[in-house]
């Protein structure tokens, strides 16, 4: 029996270490820059550089504000192209407003207001895309705490954690050491709840496109 019982001890711990591994949500491969001057770009369009990811859309090195890929750039409240303004559901102009995904529509879509262009806010499904195929490795660049992602092709962008604009806190807040993450909008709204938008979250170890309230001040990754 002991023998029997040391063989299922065994199986199982190996077992639970491949299941581990295939689960991780970092990849290993320790291939990412550690400074922005250090990252390729595969062209520029209207000033501003993209990377084919070979994805369904080209993605842009930085954010909007931003002149590098680990610049934190200006925040917003969704759907409102003034940067870095209180934020509250007062001051928001799509909050508990019926809307469509605005994608490309300059009116509320900051990207498309700023860059011009073909450039354009995100849909929740690219955001979904990105993180679905693509490797995701949560390190620094430049010093800044983010995830570096890298595609099947091996192009690759990063995110800061540039944290948000929080309504309740009137600052910038999830930027410390004990709590950095990161917070992207989309273009696509909640269409079960005028109050919120869907959103790119993440921090070390986990990201994933989720609702959240319009009214914050969140950081925006054009695309076109």
């Amino acid at each position: 029996m002991k023998y029997y019982s040391g063989i299922l001890l065994m199986a199982s711990a190996l077992i639970c270490g491949l299941c581990f591994a295939s689960c991780s949500d970092d990849d290993d491969d320790d291939t990412t820059a550690s400074t922005a001057d250090e990252m390729d770009y595969t062209g520029t369009a209207d000033g501003h550089n993209y990377v084919d990811m070979g994805l369904s859309v080209l993605w842009a090195t930085c954010n909007v504000g931003a002149e590098i890929a680990s610049d934190y750039g200006d925040y917003y409240m969704w759907g409102d192209i003034v940067a870095d303004r209180k934020c509250s559901s007062d001051s928001c102009p799509t909050y508990r407003v019926n809307m469509d995904d605005f994608s490309g529509d300059p009116t509320y879509d900051v990207a498309a207001a700023n860059w011009g262009g073909s450039w354009r806010m995100p849909t929740k499904e690219e955001f979904d895309e990105l993180v679905s195929e693509c490797s995701w490795k949560w390190t620094m660049v430049d010093s800044i705490y983010g995830y570096y992602v890298t595609a099947d092709n091996g192009n690759a962008i990063f995110f800061p954690a540039a944290g948000a604009y929080s309504s309740e806190y009137n600052k910038i807040v999830y930027r410390s050491s004990s709590a950095r993450r990161g917070y992207y909008w989309s273009s696509t709204p909640d269409t079960t709840d005028t109050k919120n938008a869907y959103r790119l979250y993440f921090y070390s170890g986990y990201r994933y496109t989720k609702s959240y309230y319009r009214y914050n001040g969140l950081f925006v990754r054009p695309v076109m």
